[in-house]
């Protein structure tokens, strides 16, 4: 009966990994191996922490400082054993130099919140670590290499990214539950998990940007070891996992005759178009977008009776110019949902640019990087003109998957 209980036990801890691995391998262009053999997975991800912890949360990583670095940190905390397991999987980062990295968090019930461009107080354009403070919280737990325990902001035990500015880490910290120091960063880890923030340090900046004020970024050029170049919301699993499982296909269609590029994530819309005469082509997944709910915004789709085409808004106040001064343009409700701020999407997050073409009239939208560049070259044809930024939606899963 022991061994039938093990067994039992051994396929629970074994589904649960492989539920966090394929959750993960949607949000982020790596994979996790659960022998820790895999090519972009050299350590093990705390498998065996996952037998017996007791808080499992999940930060999708964002760039701070327009860093580029995208990533994931998973955080075990294991009450009885006095443990914490870190993983941190991130890309993007400044090759070869090393990134301070911690898990921040206030004493009282405050969640962390992410540090945005307001929050720069000397204006040289940089958030820096002492404008971020009071929303990131201090410092509780520094991810250091050695898995020595302390809340140390700057130092050498702190990993460093590789050549390609690839950081895959792992790291157990036991607590010695005697020590009084020790004792008191534990409480307050095991108090809550949930809302406490990760946050990666460490960028590059050129001569000139920030001269003349007095933080970090002052005008030197240089590596800046304690400028915030990620951060994250730690969430339970379970959260992070209905963020995805919420996620809808918004499907593209094009006609070659009014130029007119039509999105809907209707499935039955999508095969009226398909099966009908409608002289659409279907080109495929464009994007993934939200449920209605908080944190997301509407998309309103216009019908332009004098070319044919649609048009995607998610402006109220254009919506409502529109309506007043564009008597073509037919309100036909909202097309979907995008996400009211780019990193409730995580590392998934994608933002649409609009182009506007000043010979047809016709408007595209489009996220992929590719299509944007040939756009704006002119490999597209002439007469596009781009009109920005339309809205943030997350990237279809099965390109992240993939």
């Amino acid at each position: 009966m022991a061994t039938n209980t093990q067994n039992n036990t051994s396929s629970a801890i074994s589904a649960a990994l492989i539920d966090e691995q394929n959750l993960l391998s949607l949000l982020a262009p790596y994979t996790l191996a659960p022998t820790g053999t895999g090519p972009l997975a050299p350590e093990n991800p705390a498998i065996n922490a996952l037998a017996e912890a007791t808080g499992t949360v999940v930060a999708q990583l964002v760039p701070s400082n327009n860093s580029g670095v995208s990533g994931e940190a998973i955080l075990h905390l294991d009450r009885a054993a006095g443990r914490v397991s870190l993983d941190v999987i991130a890309s993007g980062l400044t090759p070869g130099q090393i990134h301070p990295q911690h898990i921040h968090g206030f004493d009282n019930d405050a969640p962390s919140l992410l540090p945005n461009i307001t929050l720069d107080a000397d204006r040289d354009g940089f958030v820096e670590d002492p404008e971020g403070a009071p929303v990131v919280a201090p410092a509780l737990l520094s991810g250091t290499v050695s898995g020595a325990v302390t809340d140390v902001e700057i130092s050498t035990d702190f990993p460093s990214a590789d050549a390609n500015g690839n950081l895959r880490f792992h790291q157990d910290y036991q607590f010695n539950l005697a020590d009084p120091n020790q004792a008191a960063i534990f409480e307050n880890l095991e108090q809550r998990l949930a809302g406490r923030e990760f946050q990666i340090h460490g960028l590059a900046v050129a001569a000139g940007e920030g001269a003349g004020t007095g933080n970090e970024v002052d005008g030197s050029d240089g590596y800046k070891i304690a400028l915030p170049v990620a951060n994250g919301i730690f969430l339970p699993l379970a959260a992070v996992e209905q963020s995805v499982a919420d996620l809808s296909e918004t499907y593209r269609f094009y006609n070659a005759t009014s130029q007119d590029h039509f999105f809907t994530n209707s499935a039955a819309e999508r095969d009226q178009l398909l099966l009908g005469a409608s002289g659409y082509r279907y080109e495929g997944v464009a994007w993934e977008t939200p449920a209605d709910g908080l944190g997301t915004v509407d998309v309103f789709r216009f019908y332009d009776t004098q070319n044919g085409t649609h048009f995607y808004t998610a402006s109220t106040t254009e919506r409502d110019q529109l309506l007043a001064s564009a008597p073509s343009f037919h309100l036909e409700g909202v097309a979907f949902q995008a996400y009211a701020d780019p990193a409730v999407a995580g590392t998934g997050a994608e933002t649409v640019e609009r182009f506007y073409n000043t010979g047809s009239g016709a408007h595209t939208f489009t996220a992929d990087p590719g299509e944007i560049a040939a756009i704006r070259g002119g490999q597209a044809g002439a007469n596009w003109v781009d009109e920005g930024q339309a809205f943030t939606v997350h990237a279809p899963l099965s390109e992240l998957h993939a």
